[in-house]
C-alpha cells in the first residue's frame, strides 16, 4: 500500500483505484498509467511518486479517468454489437416460430403469475413465489428489451 499512501492526498481517484470495488482491472490501469506518465517501472512507483511534481501526478489521474471511461465506453458497444448480432441472426433465419412463441408464453407467464397473484390464488408472502415472479420478470424483460430495444439505444 506504499502507492496508496503516497498518491492519496495529491490523486485520490488513482488511490482509490487500488483499493476500490473494481480490483484489478481499476489497479492494473492505475499501474500502468502511472508508469507511463513517470517514466519508471511498477517497483520504482512508491519511490518516483513521492518525487515527483504534483502537476505531473495530476496529468497521470486525468488519463486515467481518461482510461476508465474508454473502457466503459468498450462495454456499451460490446453489448450493442451482441444485441445487433441477435437482431441479425432474426434477419437471417427468417420468419420463424419458435422465437415468437418463446417470447409469448415468457409474457403471458408474467401476466398469469401476476392475476394469480392479485386474485390471491398465491400466497403474496411466500419466498418461492417472490422467486418465481422475479425469474418470471426478468425472462419478460428481456424478451421485450430483445424485440423492442433497450434504454441503452435510445439514448443514442
Amino acid at each position: 500500500m506504499e502507492i496508496y499512501d503516497a498518491l492519496k492526498g495529491m490523486a485520490p481517484m488513482l488511490a482509490s483505484a487500488f483499493l476500490g470495488p473494481g480490483g484489478g482491472v481499476l489497479a492494473s490501469t492505475a499501474l500502468n498509467t502511472l508508469s507511463e506518465v513517470l517514466g519508471v517501472d511498477h517497483k520504482e512507483l512508491p519511490a518516483a511518486i513521492q518525487e515527483m511534481d504534483p502537476y505531473k501526478i495530476r496529468d497521470a489521474e486525468n488519463l486515467f479517468v481518461v482510461r476508465i471511461k474508454e473502457l466503459g465506453l468498450q462495454e456499451v458497444a460490446l453489448l450493442l454489437k451482441d444485441r445487433a448480432d441477435a437482431r441479425q441472426r432474426e434477419i437471417t433465419v427468417g420468419a420463424h416460430w419458435i422465437m415468437p412463441t418463446l417470447a409469448m408464453i415468457s409474457l403471458l407467464g408474467m401476466f398469469g403469475i401476476f392475476m394469480l397473484l392479485m386474485l390471491g390464488k398465491l400466497p403474496a408472502d411466500s419466498t418461492n413465489v417472490g422467486m418465481a415472479i422475479g425469474q418470471v420478470s426478468g425472462i419478460a424483460m428481456a424478451v421485450i428489451s430483445y424485440y423492442f430495444g433497450s434504454s441503452i439505444e435510445k439514448g443514442k
